[in-house]
C-alpha cells in the first residue's frame, strides 16, 4: 500500500544546508547530485558526461554550483570526482565555494548519486566516497564529515496505483497516487531503501525514483531521509 507522507512547507529550513531541522542535529549541511550520461554518437568514441551540482549559500539555498566533464565511453564512475593535483577538481571546489561566503565548512554530507545500476552499486560507492574523503582532508586535515551516499534510480519497472479509484483523496485529476506519496511495503528486508513519487503524473502512469541508501554514517531514520529528500524536488 501507499502512504502519503506529510510535505514540509518551510523550503529554507528544511533543505540539507540547513543548521536545525526535523531530520538533524544542528549541523550546516551539503548535498551534492551528480549523474553520468553517454551521448548517443559512434559506438565506442561518444564520451561520457559526468555532472556535480551543490548549494553554495545558507539559509537561503537559492544558490547552485554545477562543475560538468567528459570521461571515457560508457564509463558510469565519475573519474575526476577529486584528483590529486595541483588544481584539484569538483569536489573540493565545490567545498570551496560553499566555504567561503558562508566562512563554515559542512557538518555533513548527503550524496544524491543517478545513473547507476545495482551491479556497480559497491564498485561506485567505493570509489566516489573515497574521493569525497579525500577532497575534504585537501580543505583541511582532519575534516572527516558522516557521508550519506544515497543512489536513485528511474530505470525500472515498478508502478504504484491508488488502492481505491472511487476515493477522489488518494489520487490526482489524471488517476495517479499523489505527490509526495513514499513506498516502503514492498523494498529489500535488509537494505535501506524507499520509493518515492515527488510529482504529479500529467499524463500516463506516473513513474516513483528509487532511493537506495548505500552508505549512512549520519544514522538517518527512514522519514529523516524522506523528507529532505521531498523538498529537494520542488
Amino acid at each position: 500500500m501507499a502512504s502519503s507522507c506529510n510535505m514540509i512547507k518551510d523550503w529554507r529550513a528544511k533543505l540539507h544546508l540547513g543548521k536545525e531541522n526535523s531530520y538533524a542535529h544542528r549541523s550546516s549541511y551539503n548535498h551534492l547530485r551528480s549523474r553520468c550520461h553517454t551521448f548517443s554518437t559512434r559506438r565506442g568514441t561518444s564520451p561520457s558526461i559526468a555532472a556535480v551540482v551543490a548549494p553554495m549559500d545558507w539559509p537561503e539555498v537559492s544558490k547552485y554550483m554545477g562543475l560538468v566533464s567528459s570521461q571515457h565511453y560508457r564509463e558510469e564512475i565519475i573519474q575526476d570526482l577529486y584528483k590529486r593535483t595541483e588544481d584539484p577538481r569538483r569536489e573540493l571546489e565545490l567545498l570551496l565555494s560553499f566555504y567561503k561566503p558562508t566562512k563554515q565548512k559542512p557538518h555533513q554530507i548527503i550524496f544524491y548519486r543517478d545513473g547507476v545500476s545495482e551491479g556497480q552499486f559497491s564498485q561506485v560507492l567505493q570509489y566516489e566516497k573515497s574521493a569525497i574523503r579525500d577532497a575534504c582532508r585537501s580543505l583541511q586535515p582532519g575534516y572527516l564529515p558522516p557521508i550519506t551516499f544515497v543512489v536513485v534510480q528511474k530505470g525500472h519497472h515498478t508502478r504504484f496505483f491508488p488502492a481505491n479509484h472511487n476515493d477522489k483523496n488518494l489520487m490526482g485529476k489524471s488517476g495517479n497516487i499523489l505527490p509526495g506519496t513514499d513506498v516502503v511495503d514492498i523494498c529489500h528486508p535488509t537494505r535501506f531503501d524507499f520509493y518515492f513519487n515527488s510529482h504529479a503524473g500529467i499524463q500516463g502512469t506516473s513513474r516513483p525514483a528509487h532511493y537506495h541508501v548505500l552508505y549512512d554514517e549520519n544514522k538517518f531514520t527512514a522519514d529523516q531521509m524522506q523528507n529532505p529528500t521531498s523538498n529537494l524536488c520542488y
